[in-house]
């Protein structure tokens, strides 16, 4: 009798360290990921000067490095500029410099990411 107490102790504890060890193995790994996707306080994207007269510059912040692709609307909806950049984790400042070339009006940037989220602003061009 005392043999099958001491063996359902033995297990009930392995139970007990094998949770306790696997719930705090999850706790770490999801605070590593937390550590590793800050969420910005500002913006992802915004316009450095808007209106803009020449060059569009933006600041775009990236939760890590890839490729985005930036394209630039009319009133009607049509892309006028569409360009792949390469960005790193962190902050970045876009220059796009075909820009001087729109004519005055509003067109709306849009910026998509390799995970597909997209981010707008509202550009004056003068």
């Amino acid at each position: 009798m005392q043999l099958n107490s001491i063996k359902y102790l033995v297990s009930r504890l392995s139970v007990f360290i094998f949770s306790t060890f696997f719930s705090v193995k999850i706790h770490a790994q999801s605070q590593a990921l937390k550590s590793t996707m800050p969420l910005p306080a500002k913006p992802l994207l915004q316009i450095v000067q808007n209106p803009v007269i020449n060059i569009l510059e933006l600041k775009y912040f990236s939760p890590l490095n890839q490729e985005i692709q930036l394209q630039i609307f009319d009133n009607t909806g049509n892309i006028v500029l569409s360009r792949q950049l390469n960005v790193l984790k962190g902050d970045n400042l876009l220059r796009v410099e075909e820009s001087s070339c729109l004519n005055s009006g509003i067109y709306i940037v849009s910026v998509m990411d390799k995970t597909l989220n997209r981010y707008h602003v509202k550009l004056i061009k003068k």
